[in-house]
């Protein structure tokens, strides 16, 4: 899934703030799912000024679908983000594609 809107914020780190201590507690209340676990939150290693990549396991889609790599962008005055999900079954196989895909993104402008 990808999805974009006019950003109230002024960075990333804004509304996604890695460094918080409550921050998986904070996202099984947000997800209303009390299994959640975070397995990463970092900057991205292509966007490193623009964007943030949160890695979670979580029960709030279909069993097949459990685990969650989403980039939070903050663009030109918006917020993009892009969700991808897929089976921790195929955890290696499904970031390396992640990966390929989030390396060959391009973000016009500045």
């Amino acid at each position: 899934m990808i999805s974009g809107r006019k950003s109230a914020f002024s960075d990333v780190k804004d509304y996604l703030d890695c460094s918080k201590n409550d921050l998986e507690d904070e996202l099984r209340r947000m997800q209303g799912d009390s299994t959640l676990k975070l397995v990463e939150c970092r900057r991205s290693a292509y966007f490193p000024d623009k964007a943030v990549v949160l890695h979670f396991e979580t029960s709030a889609y279909s069993p097949d679908l459990n685990r969650c790599l989403a980039y939070f962008f903050h663009h030109r005055g918006k917020e993009i983000q892009f969700f991808f999900l897929y089976s921790k079954t195929h955890d290696k196989e499904s970031l390396n594609y992640i990966d390929r895909t989030m390396q060959s993104l391009k973000l016009a402008g500045k």
